[in-house]
C-alpha cells in the first residue's frame, strides 16, 4: 500500500504572507494538517497538490521537480521542498518513558484531547505543542511546584496525583485540593509572571507532560491561537476564584488573611459591589472596612481612620476576616475609590520592602 504520508517544507519564503522559512505543512490523504503554523496557504497546497498526490502514490519527488523547484501558485516566488514522511515523528523527551502504543503522534493527539483542558482545541494546535512536551516521572512526597516561587513549567498530569497546600504564616500546611490525571497545573504564574501561589506536592508516584517556561513563551508568540486559549483558560480560573472567594463572604464565615489576602478580599467585594464590614482581627487588634456597593467608605485600626488604617491594616501577613453584610452609614472618609486605594497601598508595600532590602547588610563573603 503506498505511503499517504507528504511533507511540504517552505525552503524559500520570497515574502510568503502566511508561511516562514521551515514551517510545515504535512498531507494525511485524505487530510491536510499543519506542523509548525496554525494557518495554511491555498495557493501552496493549490499548485503543488498535483505532485503531492504523485508522490503519495509512490512516484519519486527527485523526478517530478520542474525547473526552479516546486513553486507556489501565488505569485510570490515562494519555493517548496516535497517529501515522502515513512513515519510519524516523536519528541525524544515522550519516547523515553511512553508504552509502544504512545509512540504514534496520533495516539499523543488522541490522548491529549481526552484531557479537559485540551478538548476544545483543534487538532492542528494540539500538534503544535507536541514538540515541546517532555515526560517526567516524580516520585512520591516530592514538592513539584513551591509556593513564592517563581513558575518554570507548566505540567499535564498523566498518571497519579497531587496535592495543593497553602502554607499559612505560621508555617502550617493547608491542603486545598487534589489534582487527578488530566489535570493541568503551574500555568497562571507562567502566564501572569507572579510567584507561585501555593505549593503542589506529589500525593503517589506521578508521571507528567511538561513544557518549560521557555518553550511556554514560544508556543504563545509563535501560535496566536495557544496564546489566545491560554489566556482565556487563566481569565476562567481567575473568576472561579473570584466566586470561591464572593461565596464565603456571602456566607459571613470566618477566614485567615494567609489564605485570602486583603487585596483580594478587596477586590472581590468592590467587583461584586458589596455593601457591610470587612472586619479582620489579629491578636488584640481589630480593624474595620466599611464598604459601600463595593466602595471603601471608612476604615478603622485603633485610633487611625481612613486611608491610612487601610494601608496599615494591608501589611498584616496574618490574621482572621469576617465580612458582615448589612447597611453602612455615616460619612465617607476615603476620598480615592477603592481600586486606587489599593494601587497606593501596593505601591507603598513595595516601596518599604525595597528599603527594607536596601537596608539589610550584604552577607560576608566566604
Amino acid at each position: 500500500m503506498p505511503s499517504q504520508r507528504v511533507v511540504l517544507t517552505l525552503t524559500g519564503p520570497a515574502g510568503c504572507p502566511v508561511h516562514k522559512s521551515g514551517e510545515r505543512i504535512v498531507v494525511e490523504l485524505p487530510g491536510i494538517v499543519t506542523k509548525d503554523t496554525t494557518s495554511i496557504c491555498a495557493h501552496a497546497v493549490g499548485g503543488l497538490f498535483p505532485y503531492v498526490l504523485a508522490v503519495a502514490h509512490g512516484a519519486d519527488p527527485a523526478t517530478l521537480a520542474p525547473p526552479g523547484g516546486f513553486r507556489c501558485a501565488g505569485g510570490h516566488g515562494c519555493t517548496w521542498a516535497v517529501a515522502r514522511e515513512a513515519a510519524a515523528e516523536v519528541p525524544s523527551g515522550l519516547t523515553m518513558a511512553l508504552t509502544r502504543d504512545d509512540r504514534d503522534v496520533e495516539f499523543i493527539v488522541k490522548h491529549m484531547k481526552s484531557i479537559p483542558l485540551f478538548a476544545p482545541l483543534p487538532e492542528t494546535s494540539i500538534r503544535a505543542l507536541i514538540p515541546y512536551l517532555e515526560i517526567k516521572k516524580l516520585p512520591e512526597r516530592t514538592n513539584v511546584i513551591k509556593q513564592g516561587e517563581p513558575g518554570t513549567h507548566l505540567y499535564i498530569l498523566v498518571k497519579g496525583e497531587v496535592d495543593v497546600i497553602k502554607v499559612d504564616a505560621q508555617k502550617r500546611e493547608n491542603v486545598l485540593a487534589r489534582l487527578r490525571k488530566g489535570e493541568v497545573f503551574g500555568e497562571m504564574s507562567l502566564i501572569t509572571g507572579e510567584p507561585c501561589s501555593a505549593t503542589i506536592r506529589t500525593a503517589t508516584t506521578v508521571s507528567a507532560l511538561v513544557v518549560g517556561k521557555p518553550d511556554f513563551e514560544r508556543i504563545l508568540a509563535e501560535h496566536p491561537l495557544l496564546n489566545i486559549y491560554f489566556n482565556k483558560l487563566l481569565a476562567a480560573r481567575l473568576r472561579k476564584t473570584m466566586v470561591h472567594i464572593e461565596e464565603e463572604i456571602a456566607k459571613g464565615v470566618l477566614g485567615k488573611l494567609s489564605m485570602i489576602s486583603l487585596p483580594e478580599l478587596t477586590q472581590t467585594i468592590n467587583v461584586n459591589s458589596r455593601t457591610g464590614i470587612l472586619r479582620l482581627y489579629r491578636g488584640g487588634e481589630t480593624g474595620e472596612v466599611f464598604f459601600r456597593d463595593g466602595q471603601v467608605v471608612d476604615v478603622a485600626l485603633g485610633e487611625v481612620r481612613g486611608e491610612e488604617a487601610f494601608f496599615k491594616i494591608l501589611l498584616w501577613a496574618d490574621g482572621d476576616f469576617r465580612f458582615v453584610p448589612g447597611e453602612v452609614t455615616g460619612a465617607r472618609k476615603v476620598a480615592q475609590d477603592t481600586m486606587g486605594l489599593l494601587m497606593e497601598g501596593l505601591r507603598r508595600m513595595d516601596e518599604a520592602s525595597r528599603k527594607a532590602a536596601a537596608a539589610t547588610p550584604a552577607a560576608p563573603a566566604a
